[in-house]
């Protein structure tokens, strides 16, 4: 089996940091090794169904951790996780172009190659057939044809987090409303915590998001200068959760905490000269987590959402982002 896991590494350009120890790097052996073989799964003239795809990858799991039973707690599927692993790469190919699904329901590869600049390397929306490098459940390749910016692939507007909060709190989108403030619970933007962390009952700025309940109803909330209150509906998302659009709202927490001047950090690790373990305050929005996705792998199990590895090479490319939707840095670069 030795040789198996060699080989993996070899062919997807995956070593071991110095200091890693064998149960982190079979982890992430297995992590992009899974991810591979859903693309190339798809790569049949007729693409492959989505059930089959998903079986494929759920008996390749089994046959690993028969083999190296450290990485079994690593795909354990937890009382919180909704979806198993198998389904969990298949959709995060499917939302960000690497799988096509037809009118059939069956998915195929992306036949065009497109490429997306991070760092010094290109991530590479196909299979090339030589040459492939791994990170995460991402391809990377020498090739930089049909290139694309991160922005452009993730969807993103151009606007930083403050822009982001005015285009949120614009005046005109306000009214009077009949809610009773006792009995609402609001985002606290300034409180040293995890968004999730941040709802008082207290009102202790004049633009921010309130609820009734955690399961909504939402609102965004402003106090004039006279004390009066005006609401604007916070709309849920109406896309599913797995969609690379969903979960946008958590960009405006963040916005509202770069705004109240208690922004979110994120925390950087050296673990070698060339990886290092990064820690986010909170979950992102889809778009932002599906990237960190594709660059890096996650740490603690694969479906952790706050805690990746990554290489060096990528951690300028990573933070320009989360700046970018009002999350700073924090911790050794």
């Amino acid at each position: 089996m030795n040789e198996l896991w060699d080989t993996m590494g070899r062919d997807m350009k995956i070593v071991p940091y110095e200091g890693e120890d064998t149960c982190s790097y079979l982890r992430r052996l297995s992590f992009s090794g899974l991810g591979l073989w859903c693309l190339k799964s798809a790569q049949a003239p007729k693409g492959i169904s989505k059930g089959a795809q998903t079986r494929l990858l759920d008996n390749l799991i089994h046959e690993f951790q028969k083999y190296a039973p450290v990485i079994t707690d690593y795909f354990s599927v937890g009382d919180k996780q909704r979806v198993s692993f198998p389904l969990m790469a298949r959709q995060v190919y499917e939302e960000t172009g690497y799988l096509i699904t037809g009118e059939d329901g069956w998915n195929s590869l992306a036949p065009f190659g497109r490429t997306v600049p991070v760092g010094e390397k290109h991530l590479y929306f196909g299979v090339p057939g030589s040459n492939i490098e791994m990170n995460g459940l991402g391809v990377f390749s020498g090739n930089d044809d049909y290139c694309s910016s991160i922005r452009e692939f993730l969807i993103r507007d151009a606007l930083d987090a403050e822009q982001y909060f005015e285009t949120s709190f614009d005046l005109c989108d306000f009214e009077v409303r009949d809610i009773d403030l006792n009995g609402l619970e609001f985002f606290s933007p300034r409180k040293k915590a995890p968004p999730s962390y941040c709802w008082t009952k207290t009102l202790d700025v004049d633009c921010t998001v309130c609820r009734k309940a955690e399961n909504g109803p939402y609102y965004r909330l402003m106090r004039l200068q006279d004390g009066q209150i005006l609401f604007s509906n916070e709309e849920g998302s109406n896309v599913s959760a797995e969609s690379l659009l969903s979960h946008d709202y958590r960009r405006l927490y963040y916005a509202l905490k770069a705004h109240y001047g208690c922004p979110a950090r994120v925390g950087i690790r050296a673990m070698s000269s060339d990886y290092s373990a990064i820690k986010l305050p909170g979950h992102l929005p889809n778009r932002e987590y599906y990237f960190l996705l594709l660059i890096s792998w996650p740490k603690q199990s694969a479906f952790d959402r706050t805690q990746f590895i990554v290489k060096n090479v990528f951690l300028k490319s990573i933070l320009e982002l989360l700046q970018s939707i009002g999350i700073e840095c924090e911790g050794e670069r």
